[in-house]
């Protein structure tokens, strides 16, 4: 199972619905959940309880294969520090927004005012 029929399938069990049919081949059931999660976004963006994440993990998907198709190099990830809870973040240059686990929002720009977490000893 891929990572976006997983998604479908939460979204699935989140609404309710039967499993997803047999679809074919893996190209065919790529297709499928992906024509069925672009169906869905009005809903899980407005209603989807962990939205956060699938956006997250769709985004990260969509640079990974971005980058094997360009052959670039990955983003380099570096490690920000939240000042009202001290949890960290992992974010790139790219990283438009994120939310901390303590529920604090961080735009592009707050993002990148944020302190560097220290380096831990290995």
């Amino acid at each position: 199972m891929t990572i976006l029929e997983s998604w479908e399938s939460a979204f699935r069990d989140d609404l309710g619905f039967a499993p997803a049919p047999f679809r074919g081949n893996f190209e065919q059931s790529l297709a499928g959940a992906v024509g069925w999660l672009i169906n869905a976004a009005p809903w899980a963006y407005s209603s989807f309880a962990a939205v956060d994440e699938y956006h997250r993990e769709i985004l990260q998907l969509h640079g990974q294969i971005k980058a094997q198709v360009s052959g670039e190099p990955p983003a380099r990830r570096v490690t920000v520090v939240c000042p009202l809870c001290d949890a960290t973040m992992r974010i790139t240059l790219d990283t438009p927004g994120r939310r901390c686990a303590c529920g604090q929002q961080y735009g592009w720009a707050e993002l990148r005012q944020l302190p560097l977490a220290e380096r831990t000893a290995a």
